[in-house]
């Protein structure tokens, strides 16, 4: 980008972050976009007015996390701070020292949206857009008006395949994928005429590709707005920093456990130690992914798996192979220790549950059905087969909460077992 084209959205000052009732003042001499058009208050202020049989609709769709959004503001200066360091061409982004490749894996992780393996196909003759219209919206309601279609979401009392379209239709135009001028696109209708195949599509790549594509226009044109899922960012990010604190529960998928009061608390947090530029704060991230390195590639970019550091390789074979050694050296360190301190807090954290759960459980019960239930919760988790360490941990530490779910779980046959954690992991307890 053209020095001078920069300077039309670079802010001189520091930024004032605002995170709910608070503004907090941080030195970040990044982007600061004028627009963005990814807008999760008036996406949860319509959802938070669904019916119960609303929801059902939604979740068997595959969209059922989104209806527990808890964040509800983007905070400008933070998310343009975020935009500043990512790299369209790579789809990376570096904070505090560290280089993070991004994927739709880690949309489907941070935002809870599935692949289902069907690609999102928005091609399609205008006759077909035209006939959708026709079917779903009639003459009353125009596709491109987004309060009309949030009006009719909240006020109709039928949950029909008209419905089912609308969601989709909003969620993409004011939360997955909004375009940079904020109005609704009609092209979104041609992966929906299979009501039964939404599902199926693959929309954590097609919202994470959209995402790419609009900072990479951003980036090239200066653009006043921003469309894309930048709260995707936001909260990636949130989950990097390990702030050696319990802020959030960590068994919930981000969308859900991050909300007003825990970013307030990290956001003050990352300050006291040192702000969003200090390399003093430990960013990790769990996920395990391939590690593309290339010994023919001038730079070799650590990309995830434990996402370290970017290091810079001389052109000569021999000392690209000795940097590259070096490079897998410092990673799998930084990493260790990583997962150590993660593991820790982790720990910490259902060590306070477990004891919780022993208080309400001694509450309720005598002691010798106290004790005889805990040690059943531990003994039946380990004896279910096809599950892996951290789907136990994950269960274990849900359930440690739920007396009347323990209670239900226990009696169950090893195969019913199986199948109430795997619900419970994917949906949550509201699923259950």
């Amino acid at each position: 980008m053209k020095p001078n084209a920069k300077t039309n959205y670079v802010v001189a000052n520091p930024s004032v972050v605002r995170v709910g009732r608070n503004n907090v003042e941080y030195q970040f001499g990044g982007v600061k976009p004028k627009i963005l058009r990814c807008r999760p208050k008036l996406f949860k202020d319509v959802v938070s007015r669904f019916s119960d049989e609303k929801r059902v609709a939604v979740e068997e769709m595959g969209f059922g996390l989104l209806l527990q959004l808890q964040c509800e503001h983007l905070q400008l200066g933070l998310c343009g701070w975020l935009i500043d360091r990512f790299d369209p061409g790579k789809s990376s982004i570096e904070v505090h020292g560290k280089r993070f490749n991004l994927g739709p894996t880690d949309f489907e992780n941070i935002m809870g949206v599935k692949d289902g393996g069907h690609d999102v196909e928005i091609c399609g003759s205008k006759a077909d857009i035209q006939e959708l219209k026709d079917i779903h919206f009639g003459n009353r309601y125009r596709i491109c008006n987004m309060s009309e279609i949030a009006e009719k979401l909240k006020e109709t009392n039928n949950v029909d395949d008209t419905f089912r379209v609308g969601f989709v239709l909003f969620a993409l135009a004011t939360f997955l994928c909004p375009s940079s001028s904020g109005d609704m696109t009609a092209k979104y209708l041609h992966p929906l005429r299979d009501i039964n195949g939404i599902k199926f599509k693959n929309w954590a790549t097609f919202s994470f590709s959209f995402l790419v594509e609009s900072l990479s226009t951003f980036k090239k044109k200066n653009t006043t707005s921003i469309g894309g899922c930048v709260l995707f960012l936001k909260l990636f990010y949130f989950n990097l920093v390990v702030h050696g604190r319990t802020f959030v529960n960590r068994s919930l998928t981000p969308i859900v456990a991050w909300g007003e009061k825990e970013e307030t608390k990290l956001v003050e947090w990352i300050g006291q130690n040192g702000g969003f530029n200090s390399l003093d704060i430990a960013v990790a991230y769990d996920h395990i992914a391939s590690i593309p390195i290339s010994a023919d590639e001038d730079e070799v970019v650590a990309v995830r798996n434990d996402h370290a550091e970017v290091a810079t390789v001389e052109p000569q074979s021999q000392q690209k192979t000795n940097d590259i050694a070096l490079v897998y050296k410092r990673r799998a360190s930084a990493s260790f220790e990583n997962g150590v301190v993660a593991l820790r807090n982790d720990l910490a954290t259902l060590h306070k549950k477990v004891t919780k759960f022993k208080q309400a459980l001694r509450q309720k019960t005598n002691d010798d059905k106290a004790a005889e239930l805990e040690a059943k919760l531990g003994s039946e988790m380990s004896k279910i087969e096809g599950l892996t360490y951290w789907q136990v941990f994950q269960a274990t530490n849900i359930l440690a909460t739920k007396y009347d779910l323990v209670t239900m779980f226990l009696p169950m046959s090893e195969q019913s077992k199986k199948a109430f954690v795997l619900n419970l992991l994917e949906h949550g307890t509201h699923g259950l």
